[in-house]
C-alpha cells in the first residue's frame, strides 16, 4: 500500500500537468479580456475581447513564438486582417479586409520580411502592387 501511495504521489504531476491549463485575465470592470489555454506557458492559445465582449484577437505560441494562422477583428465583429507566423517570424500571405471584409491588401513574406504586397480594388482588380 505504501508503494502504490509513493507512486501515485510521484505520477500524480505528471498527469495533472498533461491536462493544460486554461487561464482567464479581466478588466478594471470584471469583464473577460482574454483566454489562455493551453498545455504550458510556452505552447498555448489565445483570444482577446473588445470592451464589448466582440472578439478582438486570435493566436497561438509554439515554444513561445507565435504560430500559425492569427485572426484580428475590429469592434464591430468584422474580420480586419489574417496574418501567418512560423515559429515567431512572419511568414506566408497576410490578408487586410475593409468594411466589408474584401481583401484589399495581400502582403506576402518570406524570411520575416516583405516579398511583394498587393492593393485590389473592391471589384478585385489589383491596383497597385509591389
Amino acid at each position: 500500500m505504501k508503494k502504490w501511495l509513493a507512486i501515485m504521489f510521484l505520477v500524480s504531476p505528471l498527469i495533472l500537468g498533461a491536462q493544460g491549463f486554461e487561464r482567464q485575465q479581466y478588466n478594471s470592470e470584471g469583464n473577460v479580456v482574454a483566454v489562455y489555454t493551453g498545455m504550458d506557458y510556452d505552447n498555448f492559445d489565445f483570444v482577446k475581447f473588445h470592451d464589448n465582449g466582440k472578439k478582438m484577437s486570435t493566436g497561438a505560441y509554439v515554444e513561445g513564438k507565435k504560430h500559425g494562422t492569427w485572426k484580428t477583428w475590429n469592434e464591430s465583429g468584422q474580420l480586419v486582417a489574417k496574418a501567418k507566423y512560423k515559429h515567431g517570424e512572419k511568414s506566408g500571405k497576410w490578408m487586410i479586409y475593409d468594411e466589408s471584409e474584401k481583401n484589399v491588401f495581400h502582403i506576402r513574406f518570406g524570411d520575416n520580411s516583405v516579398k511583394e504586397a498587393t492593393r485590389i480594388d473592391q471589384k478585385g482588380k489589383i491596383i497597385a502592387r509591389r
